[in-house]
């Protein structure tokens, strides 16, 4: 009771970054909200999840709805003694069906969750969690609840990885797209900007780009009509030597397209639809760029005939295409 009571007057006077005992919570199916309207909805919001009367407005309360809105993880109490450091401390298995621990030496990717250990000032040994925006080298880019004695959650940069347990990385391949069959692909532009592309099982096609920094991102666009696109087979893309960033994806009735922006990647060329054939829907078109910068695009049939081509040096015509052996490839 004592030591209760001590830990009740300790929050009263604004220690920061405590983390509660949680209490038991039902299960919830994938999660199906990206990172970005997860930002949307609950920055300068105060969240509380486990209803916890002495310590609302905790971190675990953020991490918490992270896991459940965007990760889809299973619900469970915080391990250990509830602490946000036994996020990393007493990983149970459960959790490893959703994230990899990845050591605190290793680069952030933007969506891992950083975990603090108790050892940090001012967490009463509670450690701390938080949700990785950008690695900013020696400090990171975080999205966090209770830090600094503000009971609401926060962006905030340059804060120390001193104390860093490590990182728990979402096991789905981007928690910025939301739920995605088929993967994505990505490509680095001549601006340094990173694309990427990907495809929802609805069969909607986005893309989006980094600003020339990587610490941001323009917002999502949608490609071509809705509900499409095939789900099961990733858009393919690649930027070639003159600065044009291509794009080929196959539509659900087996129908594969192709596009490109200007030499600025500032717009996009218009669709051209690649010979007459029912393509694969499920196996990604494969590109590379040669040494006198001809695109390179290798495709299968739906019967399993693998076709390639390439174009001039100049990137405005195609040769014609040319079979690859006899057939029955996978497709």
């Amino acid at each position: 009771m004592l030591h209760k009571l001590i830990r009740v007057v300790l929050i009263a006077v604004l220690v920061t970054l405590i983390s509660p005992v949680s209490s038991p919570s039902p299960s919830f199916a994938t999660g199906t909200k990206t990172l970005e309207q997860f930002l949307h909805d609950y920055t300068g919001e105060s969240v509380d999840v486990d209803g916890y009367p002495e310590q609302p407005y905790q971190c675990t309360d953020l991490y918490r709805l992270y896991n459940r809105e965007v990760v889809g993880g299973a619900e469970e109490l915080i391990p250990g003694d509830g602490g946000a450091h036994s996020l990393w401390n007493n990983f149970t298995n459960a959790m490893s069906k959703s994230y990899t621990k990845v050591p605190a030496s290793s680069n952030a990717r933007r969506g891992d969750v950083a975990i603090y250990g108790k050892e940090l000032p001012g967490s009463i040994g509670a450690g701390h969690v938080a949700i990785v925006l950008a690695d900013e080298g020696t400090a990171l880019k975080l999205l966090h609840q209770n830090y600094g004695s503000r009971y609401y959650v926060t962006q905030d940069s340059g804060i120390s990885k001193n104390y860093l347990l490590g990182y728990l990385r979402p096991r789905q391949s981007d928690t910025s797209v939301g739920s995605v069959t088929g993967g994505g692909s990505t490509t680095v532009d001549q601006l340094g900007r990173v694309w990427m592309f990907a495809t929802k099982a609805n069969g909607d096609l986005h893309y989006r780009h980094t600003n020339t920094t990587g610490d941001s991102w323009d917002p999502f666009r949608k490609v071509g009509s809705s509900k499409s696109w095939s789900p099961t087979a990733a858009t393919s893309t690649i930027t070639d030597p003159t600065g044009q960033v291509w794009m080929f994806a196959v539509k659900k009735n087996g129908r594969l397209y192709y596009r490109h922006t200007n030499t600025a990647a500032t717009k996009w060329e218009r669709f051209n639809r690649v010979g007459s054939g029912n393509w694969s829907t499920s196996t990604p078109t494969t590109l590379t760029v040669d040494q006198l910068g001809r695109v390179w695009m290798f495709a299968t049939k739906a019967n399993g005939d693998l076709y390639y081509r390439h174009t001039n040096t100049t990137g405005d015509s195609w040769d014609p295409f040319r079979k690859v052996g006899s057939g029955n490839w996978s497709g």
